[in-house]
């Protein structure tokens, strides 16, 4: 099997097993290690030594193939550390190279259990035989040096297919990252296979959510899952069935526990990756609380500071939608989420989106076009400079020419129709450190996808209450702590146009409110000061029922600790 291998990646294995055999004197290790592929394979040229560890020298084609994404140690250890008690069997349904299997002996032994006993009760599957050597070599070393014995029970299967040896009581897994465009041309059928198995999956949905159907089918009673997944679990529409699971009123096959937000984590855990991790904490049985932190560096991330919060709020808050985060001034958010949202009194709506290549540049130009001349907002398809910013628009001079026709039938690619932009509307920079909304009173702009459009639906609200109630610190604060899990380029926060609904908002007819208008007409229409926007925005806080003192505190959390743009 080693000929299947790049050459730096067969000598890696070799030196591996030449470290481990020569080091150790263990008989029962030797046999285990030389009964793999890579005994006998001591031909390869080693005049050059093997460099770095097995996620560095796997070959990349075969890497993404098999989804693998291998865990560090300090993020393995933190995933360990969240199962509870003392498990009397522990699978990784994904082992790769070991590291979360050794994590979870180091968790076992420093609650009391002898190296050998906590080598005993756990199973690793994996379906690289490279990856499944490389975790029984690391385990052998591991039980060597805190003294142990015995061979782990390391296996080379297809964990969507086996069973373990034991009854699992507890799950560890960083799952493969197949995404859903690139499973079809590395495993050909499998996606359609899945499906049929599960009718639950719907829509782009990555290889790893399979890894979370599986651990509702192999955990026993009472048993608990600590899983390492991208953030999109907490958005993605595919996910919305897992969720309303883990979280809805009926009871699922298993809860949620408990969230650890990685997205902002620094140094990244994975670079050169898009991968955001979030820790989750999942179990079979009732759950009564549910824990919550975020850690932006990797100390925080050992940190056990969680947010604490009754499952019922997270039902009522959560649902089917993102899974709760609670952050830095839950307290003050918390009765907010008892209010109507903001699919009650506005509707919000996906902009124009070009798919073929080309297009863009077609039919969006520096110079005015001939016919279906509108301006058009987002025109530079990498601008660093956004276009959009609270109350005001900076116009970069870019047209679109919106032919409707020619985009849907000569080109297959249909635009919203033209009333979406020739009204009165609010838009909204959807890549930002913030919500930022501008109200386009004349109907004057067309708008790429990443400026969402909205309008009010509830004649309570005018246009420019809505774009005051949108620029809020209150408002950003509670969509961020809902949904701030969506990060784009570890950078920004997404705002997109389904979430923004699901965000609470004050009752309109709050006395708080009443003095609303006069202050937002002339913010939203270039009369901007800092005190009017502060009358303002204290207004909105009050009609939330945040005090004054904790609307600083949410200004600084949420608002001047990010880098947030303040309004003016």
């Amino acid at each position: 099997m080693l000929d299947q291998l790049a050459p730096q990646e067969r000598a890696m294995l070799v030196h591996r097993w030449q470290e481990l055999a020569s080091v150790r004197d263990l008989p029962w290790a030797r046999e285990a290690l030389t009964s793999d592929p890579v005994g006998g394979a001591l031909s390869v040229d080693l005049s050059q030594p093997a460099r770095g560890d097995w996620d560095r020298v796997r070959d990349g084609h075969k890497k993404t193939a098999l989804g693998q994404v291998f865990t560090p140690p300090r993020m393995a250890r933190a995933l360990a550390e969240t199962l509870p008690g003392i498990p009397a069997r522990v699978l990784d349904p994904a082992c790769g190279d070991g590291s979360l299997l050794a994590a979870a002996a180091d968790m076992m032994v420093a609650r009391g259990l002898s190296p050998t006993d906590a080598l005993s009760r756990l199973e690793g599957w994996d379906r690289d035989p490279h990856a499944a050597w490389l975790a029984r070599a690391r385990l052998i070393e591991w039980s060597a040096a805190h003294g142990g014995a015995g061979v782990p029970c390391i296996r080379v299967v297809d964990a969507l297919e086996a069973e373990p040896v034991k009854p699992v009581d507890a799950m560890i897994a960083n799952p493969p990252y197949l995404e859903a465009k690139r499973m079809r041309g590395a495993a050909p059928g499998l996606r359609e296979q899945l499906a049929a198995r599960y009718p639950q999956l719907t829509g782009a949905w990555d290889l790893y959510v399979v890894f979370l159907l599986r651990a509702a089918e192999l955990l026993s009673k009472n048993g608990s899952a600590a899983f390492l997944v991208p953030n999109k679990i907490l958005q993605a529409r595919y996910g919305r069935h897992l969720r309303a699971q883990w979280i809805g009123a009926t009871e699922g096959p298993l809860r949620i526990e408990g969230v650890v937000d990685c997205a902002m984590l620094t140094p990244r855990p994975f670079p050169g990756t898009s991968v955001y991790p979030v820790l989750l904490r999942l179990r079979r049985g009732d759950v009564d609380f549910y824990q919550a932190r975020r850690a932006a560096t990797w100390d925080q991330l050992e940190q056990s500071d969680p947010q604490v919060v009754t499952h019922n709020t997270v039902q009522s808050v959560g649902g089917e939608h993102p899974i709760f985060v609670p952050f830095n001034g839950w307290q003050a958010l918390e009765e907010c989420f008892n209010l109507g949202r903001l699919e009650g009194i506005a509707k919000v709506a996906s902009t124009c989106s070009f798919h073929k290549k080309g297009l863009r540049e077609l039919f969006v130009t520096s110079e005015k076009p001939e016919a279906y001349a509108w301006p058009y907002l987002g025109g530079k398809s990498r601008a660093r400079r956004t276009e959009v910013s609270c109350f005001a628009v900076d116009w970069r001079g870019y047209w679109i020419s919106y032919d409707q026709e020619a985009l849907r039938t000569t080109h297959q690619n249909p635009l919203p129709k033209l009333q979406v932009f020739a009204r009165p509307k609010a838009i909204l920079c959807q890549h930002a450190l913030r919500v930022r909304a501008y109200a386009d009173h004349d109907g004057t702009y067309v708008t790429k996808d990443v400026y969402p459009v909205a309008w009010p639906v509830d004649p309570a609200w005018s246009l420019d209450a809505l774009v005051t109630l949108l620029n809020s610190t209150v408002f950003t604060a509670l969509y961020n702590t809902l949904f701030q899990g969506v990060r784009v380029s570890g950078e920004t926060y997404h705002y997109l146009p389904a979430f923004l609904h699901q965000v609470p908002v004050p009752d309109r007819a709050h006395g708080a409110l009443a003095g609303l208008e006069p202050l937002a007409r002339p913010l939203a229409s270039g009369g901007f000061t800092a005190e009017l926007w502060d009358a303002a925005d204290r207004a909105i806080a009050e009609a939330y029922g945040v005090t004054p003192g904790a609307l600083d505190r949410l200004r600084e959390v949420y608002l001047r600790r990010v880098g947030a743009q303040t309004p003016g």
